[in-house]
């Protein structure tokens, strides 16, 4: 997979995981490529935290880039 692929599918997911827990959803609206078991694995590795700050800071949606 490409590095710019790579990318685009982290902060999917990044976005994914910021709208779950802003808006206390229980969804994950996730590619294809990636299974429940694999995306738990991968969001323990992310510093969910961190990741909020930069959001609230930037307040950014990476949804239009995506569509």
């Amino acid at each position: 997979m490409p590095n710019r692929m790579k990318i685009i599918k982290l902060l999917y997911l990044e976005f994914c995981v910021y709208k779950i827990l802003k808006n206390d959803l229980c969804y994950f609206n996730v590619m294809d490529a990636w299974s429940r078991k694999n995306l738990g694995q991968f969001l323990i590795k992310l510093k969910i935290k961190k990741l909020l700050q930069v959001f609230k800071n930037k307040n950014v949606s990476f949804t239009m880039k995506l569509k």
